[in-house]
């Protein structure tokens, strides 16, 4: 559902009179963050936000969050 509120709020901000900017979103939805940065042309695309929710303080749910961050560090480090 989290595609959806970022269409929405995109949309939201777009046909907003007094905006100043129009927004631009990709909305991919990824497990692993690499799936989608691997395959992105740095040039064409400057910055790439990844937001991820935690489902529950499980240690598997956390497991699971500190890999995607720790893919997130590997990632800033490679498109320096």
């Amino acid at each position: 559902t989290e595609q959806w509120y970022f269409q929405w709020l995109k949309d939201q901000i777009n046909k907003n009179d007094t905006r100043l900017f129009d927004v631009s979103m990709t909305i991919s939805v990824q497990q692993k963050p690499s799936s989608y940065w691997k395959n992105v042309n740095k040039k064409s695309t400057p910055e790439i936000f990844h937001i991820c929710d935690v489902e529950s303080n499980s240690k598997g749910d956390a497991k699971k969050f500190e890999a995607i961050l720790k893919e997130m560090k590997e990632a800033k480090n490679r498109r320096r």
